[in-house]
């Protein structure tokens, strides 16, 4: 039974926002007074005050007098906005109508927001044509004006969307100063799939690895068929919405903006009714915005600022798309997330899948005089009641259930062996920390692979023991190790010229990454004594994955090891968010070298990166989401399941060729060509050729 660190309610409710439109002149947004207050009250029933909206700028003001009347209520009422900027106006325009919302309430904006989507609104700047290089000009002088203004000293710059365009690499705001403070994507499911393989950090498509300060400032469901990408009903529509939420907080995205607050138009009407918002046309809530409603009153909390503890539990018969996320409130009451994502829409059929049922028990370290049973989607009141219990039974289906636990009263007793007469060796004594376990420098910031890394603390324990030290994914070999003080080697998977967190983690299931300033990885040392340890040093595992990792020089099953619930990357201290540590999230990662014209097939039943390098033979991978990348060299090679696909070097004239099999499920892969630097959403039914790659996935086709 391990013990898990929790993170406070509220700052698990500090990461829902919501997206609305309050510029609209017609449809439910028509910008007269009866439809703010009608925005306003939908907002107060869901228990959300983050709203994404665009930069009111016209010429250099507010762009029209209802709009700055919806924002003087809003902000009056608490509503606190991330807005959008317009590449169309001047920066000048932008920071002056930014400095007019500042000044209906201090600390209104929450974050200013680069332009939105360059796949699907095409921008220009500085004479630069559409594309990555006219965002990113655009998005660093954004970035340099709001941090020169005094007034908008609170605000937090958030990084474009629909990158990659142009540039197949597009620039990671994470290692490159001088940006944005957060990495930003929409990743939207499709055809109904439930989240956790899309609406993952696997989004964030400039980052290698994903692991940067990051927020979603679109993503969502619909409720009706074939509505906007998409494909629901009203109820599918709020299961995954809750699914949707505990996967990007698990995750640590600091912010998840539902796309959108309402229906904007009528049903039939001429800009028709893509069916996106929590609540319809009138106002009246769908099922999605009860789920949510129920979540934050079950959550809610109105007690001081706190650290949150940790609790020690175990789950056993999760199901494989199971998890948990642990949370406390002010008062020391704990609430456990626990959820499963099973298909339950049929995009074919337009019929819903019904969902098994799985028993599933939670048992705690402990005693507790009540333990009480919430599901969102029935209401706020809990739908069983225990007293003095050390255990729960669920039955688990397709959305999350909330386990809150009140007045822990003994801690159970561990049973105490049977003596027996022949002697048995004396296990290896889990390290004691000694003081507050910290990182308070890693040196050198700047290091070469195969050369040895000193991180200073407190509270690492005496031993090494069994704990683990990783750059990001990448487990290092230790070389020493003290209470205040551990030498290991950069290993040689990490990529020269990234940064990377350092993370340190216990025995005991406590862990603390290194945050900023990142360790740059330079170009390896070739004098160095470390460097063949190195060469064969394993990623570091996934926690949560049965995934073997394989290369060239080792073949190794990591061994599950329980680890803290990773807390939401927090905005600047002006907010009203608490501050924690980001922690890097592990992945699976699997690096495949056959170079001997082999048959090769590689499995996973979690998502992660696939490093592939083939020459010759005919290769398949199964994934259940991630990153594939393969270097091509010769060979028909299948990939299978939903992930994510960059090819270099593959092309027909190499004898490379592929096929996108998605007989597994129907989930969006996402496809480019590291040379051509072409960039390709797949669905079910559109064919499409590229070079050397064939598939018999057919549907719409998005630019990522």
């Amino acid at each position: 039974m391990a013990s898990t660190t929790a993170v406070s309610t509220n700052a698990f409710l500090g990461t829902i926002g919501v997206n609305t439109h309050l510029e609209y002149t017609d449809g439910a947004y028509d910008d007269s007074p009866s439809a703010v207050q009608q925005v306003l009250a939908d907002l107060q029933y869901l228990g959300i005050d983050q709203v994404r909206d665009g930069v009111p700028v016209l010429n250099g003001s507010i762009s029209t007098e209802d709009y700055e009347a919806a924002l003087q209520t809003l902000t009056a009422a608490g509503v606190k906005f991330d807005l959008v900027s317009d590449p169309s106006q001047s920066l000048t325009s932008t920071i002056s109508a930014l400095n007019a919302v500042e000044a209906m309430h201090s600390g209104d904006i929450i974050a200013v927001e680069g332009p939105n989507e360059i796949n699907n609104y095409p921008i220009t700047y500085d004479g630069l044509p559409n594309g990555d290089p006219a965002a990113q000009a655009f998005q660093k002088a954004l970035y340099s004006a709001v941090k020169a203004d005094l007034n908008l000293s609170g605000v937090s710059v958030y990084y474009y969307t629909g990158y990659g365009l142009v540039d197949p690499t597009p620039l990671d705001p994470a290692t490159t100063s001088g940006y944005a403070d957060f990495d930003n994507a929409h990743p939207y499911p499709i055809n109904g799939e439930q989240p956790d393989t899309v609406v993952s950090r696997a989004a964030l498509t400039n980052e290698t690895p994903p692991n940067g300060p990051a927020v979603f400032t679109e993503t969502g469901y619909v409720s009706i068929p074939g509505g906007f990408f998409n494909d629901g009903d009203p109820l599918d529509q709020a299961k995954e919405t809750l699914n949707l939420l505990f996967d990007a907080a698990s995750q640590g995205i600091s912010k998840t903006y539902l796309y959108q607050l309402l229906d904007a138009y009528a049903p039939g009407s001429s800009q028709g009714d893509d069916g996106s918002g929590l609540f319809d046309y009138t106002g009246a809530a769908k099922p999605a915005a009860t789920a949510i409603h129920n979540l934050t009153s079950i959550l809610s909390d109105t007690g001081s600022s706190f650290i949150p503890g940790s609790l020690n539990y175990s789950v056993t018969g999760l199901p494989s798309t199971g998890n948990t996320y642990l949370m406390e409130k002010s008062n020391g009451t704990f609430d456990l997330a626990v959820w499963a994502e099973p298909q339950i829409w049929n995009p074919s059929t337009h019929t819903d899948i019904t969902a098994p049922t799985t028993p599933v028990t939670v048992s705690f370290g402990a005693t507790y005089q009540t333990v009480e049973v919430f599901d969102p989607l029935v209401g706020s009141s809990p739908i069983e009641t225990l007293s003095n219990v050390n255990s729960v039974a669920l039955n688990l289906t397709d959305h999350p259930l909330i386990v809150e636990l009140a007045s822990q009263t003994t801690p159970t007793p561990t049973p105490t062996p049977t003596p027996t007469p022949t002697p048995t060796p004396t296990p290896t004594p889990t390290p004691t920390p000694v003081g507050t376990l910290a990182i308070t420098s890693v040196s050198p910031t700047t290091d070469s692979v195969g050369s040895p890394l000193t991180i200073t603390g407190t509270g690492f324990g005496a031993t090494e023991g069994t704990a683990t030290v990783a750059m990001g994914i990448y487990g290092m070999v230790v070389t020493s190790w003290s209470n205040t003080q551990i030498v290991a080697i950069v290993p040689s998977s990490v990529t020269v010229g990234q940064q990377y967190d350092v993370d340190v983690e216990l025995a005991s299931g406590a862990s603390i990454a290194s945050g900023p300033p990142y360790l740059t990885v330079a170009a390896a040392d070739p004098s160095s004594s470390n460097s063949a340890v190195a060469a064969v040093d394993p990623p570091a595992a996934d926690p949560t994955s049965n995934s073997t990792v394989v290369s060239a020089a080792l073949t190794q099953t990591p061994t599950p090891v329980p680890t803290p619930v990773p807390t939401p990357t927090p905005d600047p201290p002006s907010t009203a968010m608490p501050l924690h540590t980001p922690t890097p999230i592990p992945t699976a990662s699997i690096t495949v070298s056959p170079n001997d014209g082999s048959a090769t097939t590689i499995s996973a039943d979690k998502a992660g990166w696939f490093r592939v390098t083939a020459d010759g033979g005919t290769n398949t991978w199964a994934a259940r989401g991630g990153a594939l990348v393969v270097n091509g060299g010769g060979g028909a090679d299948t990939h299978k399941d939903d992930g994510r696909v960059t090819f270099d070097d593959f092309s027909a004239a190499n004898g490379d060729a592929l096929t996108i099999d998605k007989s597994l499920k129907e989930s969006p892969t996402v496809v480019s060509d590291g040379d051509s630097g072409t960039p390709l959403w797949f669905a079910s039914g559109v064919g499409v050729d590229l070079p050397g790659i064939t598939t018999d996935v057919t549907g719409l086709i998005r630019w990522p």
